[in-house]
Parts: structure tokens; sequence; C-alpha cells
């Protein structure tokens, strides 16, 4: 298990280039600086966080901060802006001189034993596959993220609802489902200055980010009137003429235009395209966190448990890269260097007892007459 020196053979590619994505290869940097890394990002850096609205984030920059020499200077309790934190990670990766491909999507990973008879993966590229571009890879480290893959609304009807949103947006008149954090932003964002029917499945609007109530209720009390709120409901159909039809039979609209933010889905196009085994919608991992392919593990959001209480997959958390978990993963991956390095079971090995009662000057002896004599 050597570190390759070709151009295109990497001891461990991290897919994703997200905070965790980042994260993960600065501590593989730090822990295993013989190894030859690279970061592989579908968009630019950070780009599923560029793309979600620029709104105050749903954590504190105590939670968010990676070792970074510009940490002094920002208060733990600072609210960043959705731009603040991608500017704060490309910081990140560059003060850190990490190396990171972008505009490099992913599609599939296949496994590949060239390089006297080492198994290596390979990675399939969406963009027309070049020899020279063509990457090979010993490990793999999934941090896809899961902003990436918002949940979709299977409904009837020609009209599709948005599964994102502008801050733009004035003098509508919108349709909102869903009842989670970025339903919350929608509602804090666009309440003011539009007309909002707001349906959702259970009893009530509850956020798991506990910050975004207080800004949430000023908005409800000071702009509630632009508001309609349609509980224990769920959309059956949107008919040509833009009118949505209900499980129950209600009929409401037509709308300006609609949206569907339900949550995210951390099984990714590129998880399923690899047919990694699945429990529910969360991958089957192991202790150190490698999925049903050998040598490729989840880290962030891929990391995400299944709750049979709530029926779906726990949330997941920045958390200042999750160095508990990707502490396990990196000792696995020493551990399978060690062994590379030391192929013997170490069980085996010959161990001499001593008497237990056996004191020095016997001890002395005791050795003495087990080396081998000079002829």
């Amino acid at each position: 298990m050597e570190c390759f020196v070709s151009q295109s053979v990497y001891d461990i590619v991290v897919i994703g280039a997200g905070p965790n994505g980042l994260y993960a290869a600065y501590k593989l940097q730090m822990e295993l600086p013989w190894i030859r890394l690279l970061v592989i990002e579908a968009d630019e850096i950070c780009g599923s966080i560029s793309k979600y609205p620029d709104v105050r984030w749903h954590s504190k920059m105590k939670e968010l901060k990676l070792p970074s020499q510009v940490n002094p200077f920002v208060s733990d309790d600072y609210e960043p802006t959705s731009s603040e934190l991608v500017s704060y990670y490309n910081l990140f990766c560059k003060e850190h001189s990490l190396s990171v491909r972008t505009k490099s999507k992913v599609i599939n990973l296949t496994e590949r034993s060239e390089i006297e008879g080492d198994r290596l993966l390979a990675l399939e590229f969406a963009e027309v596959s070049k020899k020279e571009n063509e990457v090979l890879t010993q490990f793999v480290i999934l941090a896809t993220g899961i902003y990436s893959s918002p949940r979709s609304l299977e409904i009837r009807g020609k009209h599709k609802l948005s599964t994102n949103f502008r801050l733009d947006l004035q003098n509508l008149d919108l349709l909102l489902v869903g009842a989670g954090n970025s339903a919350a932003d929608f509602i804090i964002y666009l309440l003011p200055h539009n007309k909002i029917t707001w349906v959702i499945r259970g009893d009530s609007w509850n956020s798991v980010f506990a910050n975004l109530r207080g800004n949430f209720e000023s908005v409800m009390e000071s702009f509630g009137h632009n508001l309609t709120l349609i509980t224990n409901s769920e959309v059956e159909a949107i008919e040509d003429s833009g009118h949505v039809l209900l499980q129950d039979g209600g009929l409401l609209g037509p709308f300006d235009q609609y949206f569907s933010l339900i949550g995210f889905n951390s099984l990714s196009p590129l998880v399923r395209s690899i047919g990694l085994e699945t429990q529910f919608e969360c991958l089957a991992l192991t202790d150190c966190f490698e999925t049903s392919l050998e040598s490729v593990f989840a880290f962030g959001s891929l990391m995400a448990t299944w709750n049979p209480e709530t029926n779906r997959a726990n949330p997941t958390f920045i958390h200042n890269g999750n160095d508990h978990e990707l502490g396990i993963i990196v000792r696995e991956l020493k551990r399978r260097w060690s062994k590379a390095i030391f192929p013997s079971d170490q069980s085996r090995a010959v161990q001499v007892k001593l008497p237990r009662r056996l004191n020095l000057r016997c001890a002395a002896k005791f050795f003495l007459s087990r080396r081998p004599r000079r002829v």
C-alpha cells in the first residue's frame, strides 16, 4: 500500500469541498503527511451553501469554526450569512494549501486492479472522460453534504414545486409546503413583502434550530396578515389552471410561484449510482463509517442515522468539522497502512514469558542462555 507518485493516482480522494470535506482534507494532511491527497468538488468550494439564499445561518460561529488564524477576530456568538460562510471556508482552504479540483462532478466509482495488482478505485466524471484526467485512488471519503440533494414532492400535474427560493421576490402570491428550517427562512425573509399560503402536514411549524424562533415569531407578529396557514393537510395535485388540490378535497390558488421546502436527502445521486447499501434513507455503515464498498468511507451528513421515532434521518450538523467522527476514520486508515507495512499477524509474534519471581540477575542469565552461540 505504497504512496503512488503518478499524477493521476492518489492515496485518498475526498469527494465534496463543503465544510466537512475541507476539514477532512486538513485533518488527513496533518495526520498523514506522506499521502497524496485530492479534494474533488462538483461546483465551487462550498457550492451548495453558496446556492442557498444569503440568509443568516442557523448556527453560531463557535459551532462553525475550523482551525484558522482569523478565528480570534471573529466572535463565537456571531451568526454569519451564507456568503460569509463561503468566504470563511475559502480562506480556510487557501490558508492550509488544500488541493481542490473544482467543477468536476463524480458520477460513479468502480474497482480496478492495475498497478502491481493493488486494488484501486476509479472515479468516473460527468464530463467527457480523458485518459489524462482519470483519477485513481486507494481510499475515498464521501463528504457530499445534503444541500445538493433537496427532497422533492411527488404530486400530479404539470406544475413543479421549486426546491429553492430567492430573497428578492416581492408583491407575489406564493405557495409554501414544508415545516422545517428552510420553510422558516422562507417566512422570515419573504412574508414581509408577499402573500404566502403555507401548507403543513402536521399540527404546526417546528424548528430544529432554536435561534430561528425569535426572528420567525417577530415576523409572524408584524406580518401575519400576509399569511394563510393550513395545517394537517397535504398537496395532492396542481391543476393546469394553477389551482392546488389538497388531499381533503380543498382547492387553493392559483399562485404566482410554488415552493416545496421539505428538507434534504443525504443519499445523493452519486451514492445511489455507486450502489452502496442503505438502511431506510441512510447509508449502512460500519463502526468506522466505512460503506458497503471497501475503502469508501462516509463523513458529514452521510453519517446520518435513521430515527424510527421521527421516521426520517437524524439532523446533521457541521459542528467544527465533526472532529470525533473524523478521528475514527483517520485511526482506521492509520491501522490499515501499518498493516500493509507489517502484514504479519502481530498476535502470533513469539513472546518470551519470564518466571514471576525472577530477579534481575536471574533474568540476565535467562536471556544470555537463549542467545545463539558464536561459531
